[in-house]
C-alpha cells in the first residue's frame, strides 16, 4: 500500500479555522477522530510541526465548516496576502 498523502498547508490557517469554527484543540480532535485522533496531533497540525493527510484535512473542513480551498488560500489568516 502506499503511504498517506500529506497535503501541504498553513498551520497558521488550520488553527484560524478551529478557533474561528469555536473550538478548543480537544474539542476538535473528538470530533475529527474520537479517541484516535489526539489534541497533541492536532496542536503539531497548528504549529506546522506536522502536515494533514489529505483524508484529515477533508475531516478537518468538514468540522470547521469551510471549504477544503480555503486551506490553499494565499491570503493569510489575518486576510492579507501572504508574501
Amino acid at each position: 500500500t502506499m503511504p498517506p498523502i500529506r497535503a501541504k498547508v498553513s498551520g497558521d490557517i488550520l488553527r484560524w479555522a478551529r478557533i474561528s469554527a469555536g473550538l478548543s484543540e480537544n474539542e476538535a480532535a473528538r470530533k475529527i477522530g474520537g479517541a484516535s485522533f489526539k489534541s497533541s496531533h492536532l496542536e503539531r497540525l497548528d504549529s506546522d510541526q506536522s502536515q494533514p493527510t489529505v483524508k484529515q484535512l477533508i475531516k478537518l473542513a468538514s468540522v470547521y465548516g469551510r471549504p477544503v480551498a480555503t486551506f490553499f488560500s494565499t491570503l493569510g489568516a489575518a486576510g492579507k496576502r501572504a508574501v
